[in-house]
């Protein structure tokens, strides 16, 4: 969802390339991960949503391994080669919303795999397996979720190449007033 977001950037400014490069191999390597972990039978304790050991773990874990590396070295080895505009516009900008969204949206996305790798991790370190309830992902990403809903707000807001200072702070006084009216503390 990050790689959608900053390819906007990219369409437009013909910037953020090699972000948007680094992106693509981090998803495909967690469709890949994903599929390692509820194919190889090690989360077949502590999900429902995983199979038994169907013998593809060594096979699994090298696609894994393969792909995510190889790809980040093939960028690292091109990495001067691509071309990116330089993009130094201002932090009141559209494209800076959006890039701040798309972090936000991998942060999201490095609670969710900590989350459901933490039996993985049990059983590599020898620990007993433990399972992580839905409440660690509640606590966890909601703040994460508002902050999105907050950047997205003031993102559409904001004209796409700039905006004045002066402008962004009444637009964020105006939204802290009106969370401050909703639910007065």
């Amino acid at each position: 969802m990050a790689l959608l977001h900053t390819t906007l950037v990219q369409r437009k400014r013909g910037s953020l390339k090699r972000f948007n490069l680094f992106l693509a191999i981090l998803a495909y390597s967690a469709i890949l991960y994903s599929a390692f972990l509820t194919r190889s039978g090690v989360l077949g304790d502590t999900s429902v949503h995983s199979f038994t050991d169907l013998g593809l773990y060594n096979q699994l874990v090298a696609f894994c391994v393969v792909f995510f590396g190889g790809g980040l070295l093939l960028l690292f080895w091109r990495f001067r080669s691509i071309q990116s505009a330089q993009y130094a516009d201002s932090l009141y900008s559209r494209e800076f919303f959006l890039f701040s969204g798309s972090l936000v949206l991998m942060l999201i996305g490095f609670v969710v795999l900590a989350g459901t790798s933490t039996p993985l991790i049990d059983q590599i370190l020898g620990r007993p397996l433990t399972k992580i309830e839905p409440e660690f992902y509640n606590k966890t990403t909601l703040p994460l979720a508002i902050m999105i809903g907050l950047l997205s707000a003031i993102g559409q807001l904001i004209w796409w190449k700039k905006s004045i200072a002066t402008i962004l702070s009444k637009i964020l006084r105006y939204l802290s007033h009106w969370l401050w009216d909703l639910h007065p503390y």
